[in-house]
């Protein structure tokens, strides 16, 4: 999930408006966000476009990264004009990896409310609360306004607003609203405009370079820690970890940080704060597969082998149809040898999710030793 939502912050945000979610009801919410994974699933960038309420990106990336009158009316511009092309290239880069979206449910938290979609990737998950706008022109229905992303533990329209900052010229008066300070080092203000334009041109070693020898504070601040992260994890998988290890040192108590941190966690074998990381997404986004599914893995890791058959089955009790959980299950059960119930999870992925197994799809596999050997593999395998 990590290069999704590098390509999430480089090639879309949409922006919100005065429309509080309270004035939308459940039923216009859940069309939303059904459309909106709809669209995703489908690759159809002109479908994406008509979801999202242009005028209202621009404007709010404009008034946080302008700094005058004239500055956020060129912002307004560029943007605007810009919002097809990105949309585009993020249906690109979609397919490219074969993300699919799942709408899960119309959800509340942080005084935020809108459609809950799950992005999965592979072994990789992100969520993120769609938050909605009036469309300009027909005073009705739901527009997608503003995104908020679990792994950026901000509105999508916040990043790209820094984002579209850091690319241009960052005043001192900007830096000193992102850093949390009065007074900003010119040359700070001056690395993070190289470091916009390094990536901007896509030389992505070089920005990290720069990035990497800032010093002191300025090095180990979130948004630097976040803006190393993002370009590490399209570069190289021990730069990405060196770089998590930063952000558990010094921000490992902000809730902003903490799905992030779920990686490192996993990293560093550090199983009772992967599972705190799991509690809170479970009070922030709800039950779902994917958050069963994650303490079966820690169980397991854990070798407590009935936790993890618990948590494995209420993943899949939840998503019958998420395959990722059956084959969490799967696993579980063969190491609890439980080896008929392993056959009928193997059934389930041939009949509902297209597998053709044969024998040697598991001799190979020493998690599958016993399995192989047992009466249970013998009687399936030969009737395939």
């Amino acid at each position: 999930m990590r290069s999704l939502i590098a390509t999430l912050i480089v090639a879309f945000a949409v922006a919100s408006s005065g429309v509080t979610a309270a004035e939308f009801t459940d039923e216009e919410l859940v069309e939303l966000g059904q459309a909106y994974a709809q669209v995703i699933n489908d690759l159809d960038a002109d479908a994406l476009n008509a979801l999202i309420s242009a005028p209202h990106l621009a404007q709010n990336i404009a008034d946080l990264a302008g700094d005058s009158v004239a500055e956020k009316q060129e912002l307004v511009r560029v943007f605007e004009a810009a919002i097809p092309d990105m949309s585009k290239r993020m249906v690109i880069e979609l397919e490219r990896q074969g993300a699919i979206a799942v709408f899960m449910r119309v959800h509340e938290f942080a005084g935020m409310r809108g459609p809950l979609v799950r992005y999965s990737v592979g072994d990789g998950y992100n969520y993120a609360l769609l938050l909605p706008v009036r469309p300009a022109a027909t005073g009705s229905g739901a527009l997608v306004g503003d995104m908020y992303f679990a792994t950026g533990g901000e509105l999508l329209s916040e990043t790209m607003g820094i984002a579209a900052k850091l690319m241009v010229s960052p005043s001192e008066t900007f830096l000193g609203k992102l850093f949390g300070v009065n007074e900003i080092d010119r040359d700070l203000s001056s690395r993070l405009q190289e470091v916009g334009q390094l990536r901007q041109q896509n030389k992505l070693r070089e920005a990290f370079e720069v990035l990497d020898k800032m010093q002191g504070s300025a090095r180990n601040h979130r948004v630097i820690i976040i803006n190393a992260l993002q370009i590490a994890s399209q570069l190289d998988e021990n730069l990405y970890r060196e770089e998590l290890r930063r952000l558990a040192k010094y921000h490992k108590d902000d809730p902003r940080a903490a799905f992030t941190l779920l990686d490192h966690y996993f990293f560093e074998n550090d199983l009772d704060s992967a599972m705190s990381i799991i509690d809170l997404m479970e009070r922030t986004y709800g039950s779902d597969a994917v958050i069963f599914l994650f303490r079966a893995n820690v169980e397991l890791a854990r070798n407590r082998i009935d936790n993890a058959l618990r948590f494995a089955e209420r993943s899949v009790q939840l998503e019958p149809d998420h395959e990722n959980a059956q084959w969490t299950l799967l696993t579980v059960l063969v190491q609890a040898q439980r080896f008929g119930e392993s056959v009928k999870v193997l059934q389930v992925l041939e009949s509902e999710f297209g597998y053709v197994f044969a024998r040697e799809d598991f001799e190979a596999e020493p998690l599958y030793a016993e399995f192989v050997r047992s009466d249970e593999f013998a009687q399936w395998i030969d009737a395939l």
